[in-house]
């Protein structure tokens, strides 16, 4: 049998190793939380409902929201910590079979520290995490200042927009790919009631920066809609939901708009929309270099956006997408029609690695997202652990810009 300390011969390869250890414990970690209703988003609330002790319901807290597995190394609890904090929950009704799942994954992480690392401290050195931050800090801060002014001028704010896309081999086109998107705010709000707000907006462009018209394939995920109903997900969106419609948007594409509704908390909103498009393009460049690309319109005040791509395990030619993020002044320069070395915004975050079969998919603020999912994968005709997923997560985005993940096409044959 081979020994974990052959198979990782590569840098590569043990930062992996030591990332889907971590992914373990904070997979179990939230599945346990969740299912006694604790939010890691509120470690002071978990600290007075479980009477546990205010560092340890932090520490927790902080395992779950941390969004790079190697930044969470610091805070997982030591094995005594575990024993209080499972004793706690199992008295409010946490599961057995959670339970098991949670130690089998620190007994994971635990074997993983003495065979690489002999220390916690010294593993959280050898994957990085004392690396630089102050140049990314600093730019947030800028974008939080930015955030809040955006708040007050266009007057709606959100938590945390969603894009999720998942590519796969289309079913009914041969070199053909199948597209399931997922878009949406979690915790959407007005701060003036006469404002109507753009959700999401469907739109495909070339590399000659043309729009391309909404194709036939189209249709709203929630197949009990009609292909020109606005694609909302009633089942994870919050009710009641204001009317929304669709818009012709100005030079091609359709966007979703909510109309015009309440202000404040009270009248906060969830808001998820899906939709598919089967055998929408090729998989194949049509030129040497040509490149797929997931981008999601950022032109809302956020305090954070997650933009996640899920590629299908049989695309070993897309693997390790790149980020990008564009301007989308109006005034130019705009990508991809002037070039894409013009009006690239800067920022520091890396494209996580959020694994296969399945992906890590834990976003605190949307418990169900792993829900979603496995409802974009099915929609597409395959299970959701088929997939390999990677997440580009910034804070306060700037608007109005682009995010793109960015990744490569089959080549063409000989």
């Amino acid at each position: 049998m081979t020994s974990i300390a052959s198979t990782l011969s590569t840098d590569a390869a043990f930062i992996e190793s030591a990332q889907v250890v971590v992914r373990g414990v904070r997979r179990a970690l939230a599945e346990l939380l969740a299912s006694v209703g604790a939010d890691p988003n509120q470690p002071q609330e978990i600290s007075r409902t479980f009477g546990l002790d205010k560092t340890l319901a932090w520490k927790v807290a902080r395992v779950v929201r941390e969004h790079d597995p190697s930044d969470a190394i610091g805070h997982i609890p030591r094995r005594p910590s575990f024993q209080i904090l499972v004793a706690a929950l199992s008295k409010h009704g946490a599961p057995a079979e959670k339970v098991t799942t949670l130690w089998a994954a620190v007994d994971a992480f635990e074997r993983f520290v003495e065979l690489h690392s002999d220390d916690r401290e010294t593993l959280e050195v050898m994957v990085g995490t004392t690396r630089a931050r102050a140049g990314a800090k600093r730019l947030e801060a800028f974008r939080k200042s930015a955030f809040q002014a955006n708040s007050a001028i266009w007057g709606v704010r959100a938590k945390l927009q969603v894009s999720l896309h998942l590519i796969a081999p289309s079913q009914i086109g041969e070199n053909r790919l199948s597209m399931a998107t997922i878009a949406g705010f979690h915790d959407f709000k007005r701060l003036r009631p006469d404002v109507p707000w753009t959700i999401a907006k469907f739109a495909q462009w070339n590399m000659a920066g043309h729009v391309i018209e909404r194709p036939q394939s189209f249709v709203p995920m929630d197949p009990a809609l009609h292909p020109d109903d606005p694609p909302i997900l009633r089942e994870f969106s919050s009710e009641p939901l204001p009317p929304m419609r669709n818009v012709t948007a100005p030079g091609g594409g359709v966007r979703f708009e909510m109309t015009q509704g309440s202000v404040g908390n009270t009248a906060a909103a969830t808001v998820i929309l899906g939709w598919v498009d089967r055998s929408v393009v090729s998989c194949i460049e049509a030129f040497p270099g040509e490149c797929g690309e997931h981008g999601v319109f950022l032109s809302t005040p956020v305090e954070s956006v997650a933009h996640d791509l899920l590629i299908h395990k049989s695309m070993a030619f897309a693997t390790n997408p790149t980020a990008h993020l564009f301007s989308e002044l109006p005034g130019g320069p705009k990508y991809p029609s002037d070039g894409d070395d013009l009006g690239q915004l800067p920022f520091h975050e890396a494209v996580q690695d959020l694994g296969v079969g399945p992906p890590e998919l834990i976003t605190p603020e949307i418990p169900r997202y792993s829900e979603l999912a496995e409802k974009a994968a099915a929609s597409l005709g395959y299970p959701l652990s088929d997939f390999r997923g990677y997440r580009l997560r910034l804070n306060y985005p700037p608007i109005p810009s682009l995010a793109i993940l960015r990744h490569t096409l089959a080549k063409t044959k000989s």
